[in-house]
C-alpha cells in the first residue's frame, strides 16, 4: 500500500526500513506510555515523554484521513482548526496527567532559567534565520540549487547538534524529535495540498529537489534529520554516553556525505 500510494518515493530496501520503523517506533511510544515506562522525575524523562506524546498525536491526525469518509478532514480550515484541538484537548491534558504539571510552562521555565538552554536557542534561530535567507534568494531566480547550495543545509545541521551536544545534550534530545514532527506535519501538508502552506512549500522545494526527489514524497531534509540525530534518540543514558558516538550521525552524514557528494560532483 505505501509503494502504491507514494510512487517513485521508495527503493523496495528503503520503503521496507521506513514502514518498519514507523511501527516500531508507534507500538513502543503507546506501551511506554500506556505503562508510564519513562520516569518522569527526570528532565530526559520527561522530555522523552513529551515527544512521544507529540509524535502519536500527529501519528493520529495523519491517520484519521486515510479512513473511508473521512477524508474531508484535510479541507484546510478544518485541518487546522482539528489539529490545534487534538493538541489542546487531548495532548496537553495527556501530558499534564503524567508529568504532573503543565508542560508548556515546564519546558518554558527550564528554557528562561538555563543560561545553555538560552544560547542554544538563540544560536538555532540564527542559522534557522540564515537558512530561510537562502531559500529567499532562490525565489528570485529560476535556477535550481547546486550541490554546494544544498550541502549548506548539511553544515548548517552538524552545528545545531555539535552546539547541543556540547552546551545541553538532554535539551538537544527534545528538540529534535519535535523538529522531526515539524518536519513530518509539512510533508504531510505539502503532499495533501493544505493550502496556503503547501504553495509556500512547493515553491521552495522545487528549486532543491535532486533526481532523488522524483516521488510523491520528498524525504531528503527529513532523512537528514534523522542520519543526523538518530545517535541521540537511541543513547541510553545521555550523560554518560561517550560524544564520539553521540557524533556519528555528523561524521557519516553532516560531514562524510557532505563531502562525497561535493568531491563527486566536482571532481566524479
Amino acid at each position: 500500500l505505501m509503494f502504491s500510494t507514494f510512487k517513485r518515493s521508495f527503493t523496495f530496501g528503503e520503503g521496507c526500513i521506513v514502514l518498519q520503523s514507523i511501527v516500531l517506533f508507534v507500538a513502543h511510544a503507546i506501551t511506554s506510555l500506556y505503562y508510564l515506562n519513562d520516569d518522569t522525575t527526570t528532565i530526559v524523562g520527561s522530555f522523552t515523554v513529551i515527544a512521544k506524546a507529540a509524535l502519536l498525536s500527529l501519528a493520529f491526525i495523519f491517520v484519521v484521513p486515510a479512513i473511508p469518509g473521512f477524508r474531508w478532514t484535510n479541507y484546510p480550515a478544518f485541518f487546522y482548526a482539528s489539529g490545534l484541538t487534538v493538541f489542546a484537548s487531548i495532548t496537553l491534558p495527556l501530558l499534564c496527567w503524567m508529568l504532573r504539571r503543565n508542560p508548556l510552562l515546564w519546558l518554558t521555565s527550564y528554557i528562561v532559567f538555563s543560561t545553555r538552554a538560552l544560547m542554544l536557542m538563540f544560536t538555532w534561530i540564527y542559522l534557522v534565520i540564515s537558512a530561510l535567507a537562502i531559500v529567499v534568494r532562490k525565489f528570485n531566480t529560476s535556477a535550481k540549487a547546486t550541490t554546494s547550495e544544498r550541502k549548506f543545509f548539511h553544515g548548517l545541521v552538524s552545528v545545531v547538534i555539535t552546539s547541543g551536544i556540547a552546551l545541553d545534550v538532554e535539551f538537544t534530545y527534545l528538540a529534535s524529535l519535535l523538529v522531526l514532527g515539524i518536519f513530518l506535519l509539512l510533508e504531510y501538508i505539502r503532499v495533501c495540498s493544505i493550502k496556503p502552506i503547501s504553495t509556500v512549500l512547493d515553491e521552495a522545494f522545487v528549486r532543491f529537489i535532486d533526481e532523488k526527489d522524483q516521488g510523491t514524497l520528498i524525504l531528503t531534509n527529513i532523512y537528514l534529520l534523522v542520519g543526523t540525530f538518530l545517535p541521540l534518540w537511541l543513547a541510553c543514558d545521555l550523560a554518560s554516553t561517550n560524544k564520539l558516538i553521540l557524533l556519528s550521525g555528523v561524521l557519516s552524514v553532516g560531514i562524510g556525505d557532505s563531502a562525497a557528494s561535493i568531491i563527486g560532483s566536482r571532481y566524479g
